[in-house]
């Protein structure tokens, strides 16, 4: 990194919806901190991100626009940005969020600056729909703690919020999982920490996320998806083949609730059942063992 690199890489992958896109871009050129490059790398299906960016930013040249020739998928996508930024800091602002004040880019910025043993921080988040705030995503300190603590306190709730409310250092070389899409999020923050790099935390809602049916997550909430990712990422992450309670419980639900009853079935949802610790799965599809069997064979430890 040379000396005329920006401080930050703010990064906008798109795929159509140039309306939000342009709130966007126009809540980064909004801050009050100006040190930053805004990479917009677009995977559209149209040209109407490219026309934006030609119509109403020309002039600002710290936007790079980037149009793939070939779609990539939002999580390539994602990768792709990463990859291309020169900033220290990568702060990524999907195209239908935005900065919530004039000072929140500072803030994130300032996290790291004055925290050198933190390598990735998130703030509080303001969830959105049709133009009002629903809910806010505000974890305790404690959570905080919990995760630097064991990893697997991030699993199955993601109370981090969306990769727009984080930044981190671009030097930690943390990509995406591009097999994911949906737990995509909860991954990522996971290999940080199984990395050994530190998370912090920011109370203040600096970020608004919006939900709803253009979202990527709303069209990841079916069998097929949640099937795959969930039983990929619980594999991915109990290697050592410890028994945690609150994810056997999440699995075994999301078994029940689609109706999965033997090991076999798994394979209809591209879950590859030989790359998988089988004994594991045959004894969450057994609805005959209940919590104080895993209770009492974690004690003995003879699982």
């Amino acid at each position: 990194m040379n000396s005329e690199d920006p401080k930050v890489s703010i990064l906008i992958p798109t795929y159509n919806q140039p309306i939000l896109t342009r709130n966007a871009i126009l809540s980064v050129i909004m801050q009050n901190f100006s040190d930053f490059e805004i990479i917009i790398c677009d995977d559209s299906s149209n040209n109407l991100i490219e026309q934006l960016i030609k119509n109403e930013f020309l002039s600002e040249k710290r936007i790079k626009y980037f149009k793939n020739k070939n779609r990539l998928g939002a999580t390539a996508n994602w990768n792709k940005s990463i990859i291309i930024s020169k900033g220290e800091y990568i702060k990524f602002l999907h195209h239908d969020d935005f900065f919530t004040e004039k000072n929140a880019l500072n803030k994130f910025v300032n996290i790291l600056d004055k925290n050198k043993k933190i390598d990735m921080a998130f703030s509080a988040s303001n969830v959105i729909s049709e133009d009002k705030i629903i809910n806010i995503n505000r974890p305790s300190l404690n959570f905080v703690k919990e995760i630097n603590k064991d990893f697997h306190n991030l699993f199955p709730e993601n109370l981090v919020g969306a990769p727009s409310a984080v930044i981190f250092r671009k030097k930690c070389n943390i990509l995406f999982d591009e097999k994911l899409k949906y737990v995509v999020d909860i991954d990522f923050y996971i290999n940080f920490l199984r990395n050994n790099f530190k998370i912090g935390y920011i109370s203040e809602a600096l970020i608004g996320t919006n939900i709803g049916s253009h979202t990527l997550t709303s069209n990841c909430v079916n069998r097929e998806t949640e099937i795959f990712e969930w039983t990929y990422l619980f594999n991915k992450i109990n290697k050592d083949k410890k028994i945690r309670l609150k994810q056997w419980q999440f699995l075994k639900q999301l078994y029940i609730k689609y109706n999965i009853k033997e090991l076999e079935e798994l394979n209809e949802y591209s879950v590859d059942i030989d790359k998988y610790n089988k004994k594991i799965l045959k004894f969450l599809l057994n609805n005959k063992i209940s919590y104080l069997n895993i209770l009492i064979k974690k004690v003995v430890g003879k699982f």
